[in-house]
């Protein structure tokens, strides 16, 4: 856990989204290497909040402070039959989806605005 919840706010960094009550209702994070131009990003949404657009806004935060640190790119797996989060990427600009040992990996260069 400690690994998860630490962050550098350069190579590691992650924004939590609240509902009006204070409890988490979602998490996106990113995380790169020194030296390296990508960095895989990650999201989870608490099941009652997802299709309400948190995933689609904690995302496109994670993208100016990543810019900032010198990352070219993002990176994403995820399972090949999770449609919803292939739609999600694919609107925000991820192309080139392949598959890497039975998982759906896609990137999106960072610096180009994503379709609203």
């Amino acid at each position: 856990i400690s690994y998860l919840v630490t962050v550098d706010y350069t190579w590691r960094l992650a924004f939590v989204a609240m509902d009006p009550a204070g409890n988490s209702i979602g998490i996106a994070r990113y995380e790169g290497q020194r030296g390296r131009p990508d960095a895989e990003v990650a999201i989870v949404v608490a099941p009652p909040w997802r299709r309400r657009g948190v995933a689609r806004i904690l995302l496109t935060h994670l993208e100016p402070p990543a810019v900032g640190a010198g990352i070219e790119q993002f990176y994403a797996t995820y399972q090949p039959d999770n449609r919803a989060v292939a739609r999600l990427l694919e609107e925000l600009g991820y192309a080139d989806a392949r598959m890497v040992d039975g998982l759906t990996v896609t990137s999106k260069p960072l610096g180009e605005p994503a379709d609203p």
